[in-house]
């Protein structure tokens, strides 16, 4: 009996941390406080171990898939095994995308209707209008 009442507190435990993401849609930022300005990552939860990762890249819409992990403190992201993993705090909802290393990123939960594809094009589209504005002076 005692066995069985292990047994199933070490199940209990094993998935009291590993929710659902699905549908989950967080927008992350990061103030440069130099001429870049504020750099967006979004990320899309799509299934119980896949997300999109939106950014911004070379004047498109950067998107990658991920795999992802959930552990009781953090969800690891990762393309594959060889390369290094990008993690979500779950807290503090602090994201810090592995290809920049120590830069940390806030989210902000997004309803279910937001675009991020649009978001970027947005953001793409103001960025090309300022630049022609600065060619035109």
């Amino acid at each position: 009996k005692l066995s069985l009442y292990i047994f199933l507190v070490l199940m209990w435990c094993n998935v009291g941390f590993a929710k659902d993401l699905t549908g989950t849609k967080l927008l992350c930022s990061w103030d440069f406080k130099l001429d870049i300005g504020i750099v967006f990552y979004g990320l899309e939860f799509t299934s119980s171990t896949n997300v999109k990762e939106y950014s911004e890249l070379d004047w498109e819409v950067n998107i990658i898939k991920l795999n992802y992990y959930v552990k009781p403190d953090r969800i690891d992201m990762e393309i594959s095994r060889d390369l290094g993993e990008s993690v979500l705090w779950r807290e503090s909802l602090k994201y810090v995308p592995d290809r920049y290393g120590s830069l940390i990123y806030d989210c902000q939960k997004k309803d279910d209707e937001f675009s991020f594809y649009d978001f970027f094009q947005d953001k793409i589209n103001n960025k090309s209008k300022e630049q022609e504005s600065k060619n035109k002076l």
